[in-house]
């Protein structure tokens, strides 16, 4: 468990910091090209999640600016023990989260993002003297057999399953096919800017 005392020395306030291994939005995007294009190539599949962090809102509200930032840093460094080495975790805007599972299936992912996600619900995490549960919500993609030609409609897709899992109130994995008719809001990840 974290204490308050680890809570005052934590000094970034935002994902960005290299301190849990995370890697920025440019990085993230960058790598999902890769793998992509790798698994296109070689017929893989790939799997795509978007993860948010449920009532991140509330926490901030509750806790303070710091505390959302010490709880998501907290969460982030879970969540990397737990991936695998060929797995990457990035910041997304918004304070999301992008992460790749190279030559992941649906069963696969869909068992790694219940296990994930209930890892999670299951730490607890002090922040001035007070225990916090906190649980993720996953929005998953699949690619495999060919079924898009753009790396972006894997993200497109996660996002919309993370939208639609949010909307349900949380803590729950959902998938959606990629390159399905997708809602072109504004809310979207802008996957240009790296």
């Amino acid at each position: 468990m974290a204490s308050s005392t680890d809570m005052s020395r934590f000094h970034s306030l935002s994902l960005g910091g290299n301190e849990a291994g995370l890697f920025s939005y440019a990085q993230i995007v960058h790598l999902l090209k890769a793998e992509f294009a790798r698994a296109r190539r070689y017929q893989i599949p790939l799997a795509c999640f978007v993860v948010r962090l449920d009532r991140l809102d509330s926490l901030r509200d509750l806790y303070g600016f710091r505390a959302k930032g010490f709880i998501l840093d907290r969460v982030v460094r879970v969540l990397r023990r737990e991936i695998r080495a060929c797995d990457v975790l990035g910041q997304a805007p918004d304070d999301q989260l992008l992460l790749i599972a190279p030559h992941t299936d649906r069963e696969g992912a869909q068992a790694m993002a219940e296990r994930l996600r209930t890892t999670i619900a299951d730490c607890e995490f002090e922040v001035e003297g007070k225990a916090i549960r906190v649980t993720l919500s996953f929005g998953g993609a699949i690619y495999q057999e060919r079924n898009t030609l753009f790396y972006d409609a894997l993200v497109y897709a996660a996002e919309e399953a993370a939208d639609q899992v949010l909307r349900a109130g949380g803590n729950a994995v959902l998938f959606r096919e990629p390159g399905g008719d997708a809602d072109d809001g504004d809310d979207r990840l802008d996957l240009d800017q790296s």
